[in-house]
């Protein structure tokens, strides 16, 4: 997308000469001359102009040629030679031409008001077509402080600052734009978000990068981004190992688990902390994904499966059997039991123990255990009660990651 011409060379100097055709200072040189004008001007303009009017550009750049022998020109006379050349070099789609005439219009100063916007606005589409990006940078800037409008300059300015390697002017660029999208209740668009990840990956900037993956999973949730931000959340300095199940909880839920060893990894974290069903569940959404089961390793992948399975159902009769398990008097286990039960399909009685235990304030982990119950009572259906627990651990801040997968946990159950 930011190889594209921001306009077409055809749309943007058609446009460009439409504007001057249609502000009547060709057909001023025939009727009224300038008075400012030397006689040997006026000939070539008219001359100019009675092409222009039919639609011969070539032609009436042609005619142009004898008022480049004329020397001394006022700023006045290059104003009106330049624009009419200006004109006729955007109707033969001679940018180069067109963008010479133009900076030398506005370099006079002499262009009304009114009409400086769309001249700048033509000319940056210009030199951006030439892959003049720099150039196309500034006078895109210029746009606004002439009064200019138009949000798409504020896209131009930031794709040309990006392709010119100004990847810190089209962060700048880039965040206005979207302040004003907001603004305007327009919804920014997924391309937007995309470039502006890229001026900060090029910037090295991993907070900003972060940022607007965020906002991307917010808006655009797609598997690729939420992997993209998990990962780096998980790399940031301060992450702590115990929150690495709930992180790869919060991608399986996203739908974000894309390679067979991410689903391995959840699966064995699972079976290791005693939730064979969970574990079952993940694996047997890696088989069905065709992510495992194939390739040279497919028989590990069906033994594991077979053998998570077995133990998936050693602790299905547990909890069935007479007299099963009652709630041990210690919080974490009787937190434990609880989403035990909840993996085996018992909601109700599972959420009922772990919120005992949480109430009981004897938990060793209360933050990450209120992490635990919100994340059941979404796998129950319960958004409403996952967003109550999660606000406090949102505000609670720190640097181990718990802040964050709460955030992001009210970020997708907002989908």
């Amino acid at each position: 997308m930011l190889r594209r011409p921001f306009l077409s060379a055809l749309a943007a100097l058609a446009a460009l000469a439409a504007l001057l055709l249609s502000s009547g200072l060709a057909r001023a040189q025939v009727t009224a001359p300038v008075p400012a004008l030397r006689d040997a001007l006026v000939a070539p303009l008219r001359d100019a102009q009675e092409f222009l009017v039919t639609g011969k550009f070539t032609e009436a750049l042609a005619r142009l040629a004898p008022a480049d022998a004329v020397s001394g020109k006022t700023a006045v006379e290059v104003y009106y030679v330049e624009r009419m050349r200006a004109a006729a070099a955007s109707g033969a789609l001679d940018t180069v031409q067109a963008v010479k005439s133009l900076e030398a219009v506005l370099a006079t100063g002499l262009a009304p008001i009114a009409d400086r916007p769309a001249l700048i606005e033509a000319l940056a589409g210009a030199h951006y077509n030439l892959k003049q990006y720099p150039q196309a940078a500034q006078w895109a800037g210029s746009y606004f402080a002439q009064g200019g409008t138009r949000l798409e300059m504020r896209l131009m300015a930031a794709q040309a600052a990006y392709l010119a390697g100004d990847f810190r002017g089209a962060v700048t660029a880039l965040q206005v734009l979207q302040r004003e999208q907001v603004a305007a209740g327009v919804a920014v668009p997924e391309s937007q978000l995309d470039m502006l990840a890229g001026s900060f990956i090029k910037l090295q900037d991993d907070a900003g990068y972060m940022g607007v993956l965020e906002q991307l999973v917010r808006s655009y949730p797609r598997p690729e981004y939420w992997a993209d931000l998990l990962v780096r959340l998980e790399r940031r300095p301060g992450f702590s190992p115990a929150l690495v199940i709930d992180l790869f909880r919060l991608q399986f839920a996203a739908g974000a688990l894309m390679e067979a060893n991410e689903y391995l990894e959840l699966a064995q974290l699972a079976a290791q902390a005693g939730f064979a069903a969970e574990a079952r569940k993940v694996l047997d959404a890696g088989f069905a994904a065709r992510v495992l089961g194939t390739g040279p390793d497919a028989g590990k992948h069906a033994r594991f499966r077979e053998q998570v399975g077995e133990r998936a159902a050693a602790e299905a009769r547990g909890l069935e059997a007479p007299g099963s398990p009652p709630a041990p008097p210690d919080g974490d286990a009787q937190f434990r039991l609880g989403y035990l039960r909840l993996t085996h399909g018992q909601a109700g009685p599972g959420l009922q123990l772990m919120q005992q235990a949480l109430d009981g304030g004897t938990l060793s982990q209360p933050g990450q255990a209120r992490l635990r119950l919100a994340v059941a009572h979404v796998q129950a259906g319960d958004k409403a009660r996952a967003r109550e627990l999660l606000q406090p651990l949102q505000a609670g801040g720190g640097t181990d990651g718990l802040a964050d997968l709460a955030h992001l946990w009210v970020t997708l159950i907002a989908r």
